[in-house]
């Protein structure tokens, strides 16, 4: 069974723009290493808590054996490292959802199949999870009060420096 196996920074972007259940609602169930949840939680904010009362879709999972730590570079988080060591004790069809530039390269050097939070985001769009702009009924609007008009520009930008096709 494909994992979908979710670093921090994505959790909190979620979480503090609301749309956390976009992923449950595009994967059902996701996983994160302890590293993850440890960084996540240090702080009692508010993605510590929506992250608390989501661990019935969001599995907790150990790494096999944390002296594979050990091969990373300096420069990853240990929820990174986690994220990646997670996804090669499964199975090659394992999704990593990671927004850090170094450990995406590093993922993808070691044949990881990833994507970051936009990807999420436009995934979400494509399947009719998510509006951008507008309204839509039982929707979630990708441009509401909850999220910057300069996050929606980045993404309005992005779509168009990547040619993005709706």
């Amino acid at each position: 069974m494909r994992r979908v196996i979710v670093n921090s920074t994505p959790i909190i972007v979620l979480c503090n723009i609301g749309l956390l259940d976009i992923l449950k609602a595009l994967y059902a169930e996701i996983c994160i290493p302890e590293a993850v949840y440890r960084e996540v939680t240090e702080k009692d904010d508010s993605a510590c808590q929506v992250l608390k009362t989501a661990l019935n879709w969001i599995h907790v999972e150990k790494i096999a054996n944390q002296s594979d730590k050990k091969m990373y570079k300096a420069k990853l988080h240990d929820g990174e490292v986690e994220v990646m060591i997670l996804a090669q004790e499964g199975t090659a069809d394992d999704l990593v959802v990671i927004d850090d530039n170094a450990a995406k390269k590093t993922a993808k050097y070691l044949g990881l199949k990833v994507t970051g939070t936009i990807g999420v985001l436009l995934k979400a769009k494509r399947e009719g999870i998510i509006i951008y702009g507008g309204k839509m009924s039982g929707k979630a609007d990708l441009c509401n009060p909850r999220i910057t008009s300069s996050f929606c520009s980045g993404i309005k930008n992005w779509k168009q420096d990547f040619k993005v096709t709706e």
